[in-house]
């Protein structure tokens, strides 16, 4: 799954879009509405094996989603689910 299908599967789940829109939704028409469903409802997303992604260097939308979550105006939590314990840089 990709940042732009997560941000699609968001909007479905929540009911803002249905199947048929979620087809023909652009990435921007995507961000827009994820942004609209923060602004105007509380609630909490739970992504789970975020690593899948992030271990194959593809895009996992956390700056996007937390952007979008700490700029709204109601509470929206994220809770990231990890199959392997993180690796630590310095």
């Amino acid at each position: 799954m990709t940042a732009s299908e997560q941000l699609g599967q968001i909007a479905f789940h929540s009911g803002m879009i249905d199947a048929s829109q979620l087809e023909a939704t652009t990435d921007e028409q995507l961000e827009g509405v994820v942004k609209e469903l923060f602004s105007n409802f509380n609630g909490v997303i739970v992504i789970d094996d975020i690593d899948t992604l992030s271990r194959e260097r593809k895009d996992t939308g956390e700056e996007s989603l937390f952007l979008k979550a700490a700029t709204s105006s109601k509470r929206t939590r994220i809770l990231y689910t990890l199959r392997y314990p993180p690796t630590r840089t310095r």
